[in-house]
């Protein structure tokens, strides 16, 4: 017995290190190394398969079969991993690629092998979808005729609607540039894919069975710590807090005017959005805020467009490289665009040789993003950033800026929209400003019609607008919660000592916290059309939002989750402005335009919020053991608390990992790749669930060791989510 289980759990630390190792080569030497010399190979194979016999034999011989829950738990990981085998010895993948008209009944794998099939298929039409009022895809549409010798039947393949016959599966996965014809994906592996599945379903089943079960340990912990259920009351609202004085050499609208500008319509990163949202993302991109001396972006903008000349010496444009600034011989942080050029008029990055700074990665991109920030604050000083013109070429829309309207009959009036405005304003004729900008919409409206959004759209991403910039709030955040977490750990010995007022302004706080993250997603869900979950900024603010809901859930059992929750909301919303430069709201492209992408993504950030809940208890822990000398009881409440969490936490991240594997399957026929992103989410469940094999690993029941294998542990959800996205890379790597 004892040979067994030292065998089991030292096989899962070896594949653990493997798998990490894996990862590294993988960057290091390439996609394709990692594949040839540790995915594919033998001995990775076999390693899986001893660890999986290995673990089946230990728990037959502890008789875990008189735990029925937890034996099916197990038992579906068994399974999971024999369908993957099957997968990976009998499936067969490759690429068909068909004309319209074409009928072929093979398809290629990747070493160049036909693969008869015991049919034929035929291209009718490939059709691509767009946004309403966009050249964005929403969707990939191939009409398809199947034909064998029993029957004749139709078939639609489009990103994530695959078509199935006779154990075939067809997939979406790329087409000609005169879109006359297609190339599918195809799969057959009948087999491997029912028993992986079997596998997924028993998983889920014995997991939402394991809360139930009153043999489990978790139903133990439980019996000993009943937990209640906190309710939820939302009411919250922040506005940005900036303040300054301006110089005198910029030149601005008047405020009443440069408003009117909000709400026209630009085509703006692949869809039509207010030119109040372009506007910020002008400012985010050249200076880091969208708020420069006091004034708005609009404000900004708009003195762009109307006195040029006036802004050409503002020091607005941020530099973050030191040599960029020694080129441009400029002290601070911030440059004018001025100092783009010598006393010559020569542009100061043009005299570089770029012979001799090829070799210099990280200084060939600080000079591409300065020359980026450089071009889109002249063409927002010649107003052609500004696309606010739609032109009508047979049934297509474009939007262009007004100097590149044509100047037909329709739009001679609009192509000079932009040179009305300048002399209006010259003349000091704001009023007539209104006319115009209406005149605009107008014309907008006329020639774009129902692609247009609406006005509850175009209020409410008015009102994301104003909302969006969350920085102060989470420093906020984190200051109070660093506060109150001392103000805890000084009375944690002694809990009736903790202020009621205490508890209820940090509750409030929370409250109007989880009320902001739920607008800020909701606005955004409504104004892009998908729930956000699809990007880092996006997926930070989701978490933000999930730890507030655990928190007022968990705290009135336990108080001391009240700063944990101040701290990680905080920090979340602290890590979305770290790509707050870049937040726009797109749509999303076909392959993510999924309910199962939502699930995936929320699941897991939950399970994250959770396990960084149990990080904290361990800091906690070992705060008090250094202060105190009586705090054993203490120290055990902490562990009792951060055990009851890892059920769920670990439950819902396999969850997440396997909508996700199933995900994979329906959008692109595969659903494990090998990823460096899904690697790292395997190595992090494999790495907790040692955690949950407390009887096999009485290390485990060691408080101390406990608290700090949560610490040590949450690093590997760190680099899962930060190491990945900006260290190793990967199609998951979103930042």
């Amino acid at each position: 017995m004892r040979i067994l289980k030292r065998l089991s759990f030292s096989l899962l630390v070896v594949l653990l290190v493997v798998l990490v190792i894996a990862t590294i080569a993988e960057k290091i030497y390439g996609t394709s190394y990692a594949f040839q010399y540790i995915y594919n190979s033998p001995v990775f194979v076999s390693l899986w398969i001893a660890l999986a016999l290995s673990a089946l034999t230990y728990l037959i011989k502890r008789k875990i079969f008189r735990k029925p829950v937890t034996m099916l738990l197990h038992l579906s990981f068994i399974v999971i991993l024999a369908g993957a085998l099957f997968t990976h010895i009998y499936s067969t993948e490759g690429t068909i690629h068909l004309r319209k008209g074409d009928s072929k009944g093979m398809f290629i794998d990747s070493d160049g092998m036909g693969h008869k099939m015991p049919f034929s298929i035929s291209l009718n039409r490939f059709q691509i979808n767009y946004h309403t009022g966009s050249h964005l895809p929403s969707d990939y549409h191939s009409r398809v005729v199947i034909t064998d010798e029993k029957e004749s039947i139709d078939g639609d393949i489009s990103m994530n609607n695959i078509l199935k016959y006779r154990g075939y599966r067809f997939y979406q996965a790329g087409f000609d540039e005169d879109e006359e014809g297609v190339t599918l994906m195809v799969k057959h592996d009948p087999v491997g894919i029912a028993i992986t599945y079997i596998g997924y379903s028993l998983l889920f089943i014995s997991m939402s069975l394991f809360f139930f079960s009153s043999k489990t340990k978790f139903r133990t912990l439980i019996k000993n710590m009943q937990m209640n259920r906190a309710l939820l009351i939302l009411l919250f609202f922040m506005l940005n807090p900036f303040s300054s004085f301006s110089k005198e050499s910029a030149k601005f609208l008047p405020e009443e005017t440069t408003s009117k500008f909000d709400n026209i319509n630009v085509m703006y990163n692949g869809r039509i959005a207010p030119l109040q949202t372009l506007m910020q993302d002008f400012m985010l991109k050249i200076y880091g805020s969208t708020y420069y001396q006091g004034h708005t972006s609009e404000e900004v903008l708009t003195g762009f467009m109307f006195f040029p000349d006036s802004w050409k010496g503002e020091k607005i444009i941020k530099v973050g490289d030191k040599r960029i600034r020694s080129i441009l011989n400029i002290d601070g942080s911030y440059a004018s665009i001025n100092d783009l050029f010598d006393k010559d008029g020569n542009n100061k990055l043009d005299a570089l040789d770029y012979n001799k700074i090829s070799n210099d990665a990280k200084l060939v991109r600080a000079i591409d993003e300065i020359s980026e920030k450089y071009s889109l604050a002249f063409m927002a000083m010649e107003g052609e950033l500004f696309r606010v013109v739609p032109v009508r070429e047979d049934k297509e829309i474009e939007w262009v800026s007004p100097k590149q309207a044509s100047l037909g009959k329709d739009s001679l009036k609009i192509g000079e929209w932009l040179d009305a405005a300048k002399k209006s304003i010259s003349e000091k004729r704001f009023s007539r400003i209104d006319s115009l900008i209406s005149e605009l919409r107008l014309y907008q409206s006329s020639v774009s019609g129902v692609s247009l959004p609406s006005e509850a759209k175009i209020k409410s991403e008015l009102l994301y607008n104003r909302l969006r910039n969350h920085a102060p709030i989470s420093i906020t955040l984190i200051v109070i919660g660093v506060i109150s977490f001392i103000y805890f750990g000084v009375l944690l010995l002694d809990m009736s000592k903790v202020k009621r007022v205490v508890v209820y302004l940090l509750n409030t706080i929370l409250l109007c916290t989880f009320l902001y993250t739920t607008l800020l997603i909701a606005l955004r869900w409504f104004i892009g059309g998908h729930i956000p979950v699809s990007n880092g900024f996006e997926t930070m603010l989701f978490m933000s939002w999930s730890v507030t809901v655990l928190t007022l859930s968990l705290q009135r059992k336990f108080g001391i989750v009240l700063p944990f929750g101040l701290i990680l909301s905080g920090f979340t919303l602290l890590v979305s402005t770290l790509g707050e430069t870049n937040p726009q709201i797109t749509y999303l492209v076909p392959v993510l335009s999924s309910p199962l992408l939502s699930i995936h993504v929320v699941v897991i950030m939950i399970s994250y919020s959770l396990l960084a809940f149990m990080m904290l208890n361990g800091v906690m822990a070992f705060l008090i053991k250094c202060f105190s000398k009586e705090c054993e009881m203490q120290i055990e409440r902490l562990q009792i608390f951060s055990n009851i969490l890892l059920y769920p936490a670990l439950f819902l991240l396999a969850t997440g990992i396997f909508i996700g594997a199933i995900w994979a399957n329906i959008s692109w026929g595969s659903y494990w790749g090998w990823d460096p992103k899904e690697v790292w989410a395997l190595i992090t469940m494999l790495i907790y669930s040692l955690a949950l094999h407390q009887e096999s690993l009485p290390l485990f029941r060691n408080k101390m060791f406990f608290h700090l294998f949560t610490i040590i542990a949450f690093l590997s959800v760190l680099f899962t989510y930060f190491g990945v996205n900006f260290i190793l890379g990967g199609m998951h790597s979103y930042a």
